[in-house]
């Protein structure tokens, strides 16, 4: 957090289960090195809303990557381009394919 005194660290280590907001002056590039997260383990979600980072294989939809938890578990899943959302004409995936290290809110 910046304050007038300078930048305070609030965070101070880095989470693979948790998604950051961040607010940019500008378009620039942020290069993270470290440990690989493995694309298999589970995310912990919550009830309520959650961040949601997609580590999974390219070409998968929204709707086949939330599908075990479409039956009475997700209300919706949100991305910055689109929703999936459950109508009462069933599921919309306003989405479509999940981005590889994209974050998405779902609750």
């Amino acid at each position: 957090m910046e304050t007038p005194d300078g930048w305070i660290n609030t965070i101070y280590e880095i989470d693979p289960q948790t998604g950051y907001y961040v607010l940019m002056y500008e378009t620039d590039e942020l290069t993270i090195t470290g440990t690989l997260i493995d694309p298999s383990a589970p995310f912990t979600l919550y009830e309520r809303y959650s961040f949601v980072n997609y580590y999974g294989a390219s070409g998968q939809t929204a709707l086949s990557v939330f599908e075990p938890l479409l039956d009475g578990y997700l209300i919706m899943a949100l991305s910055r381009d689109g929703a999936l959302m459950n109508t009462p004409g069933g599921w919309i995936d306003g989405i479509g394919e999940m981005q590889f290290s994209n974050a998405y809110f779902s609750s």
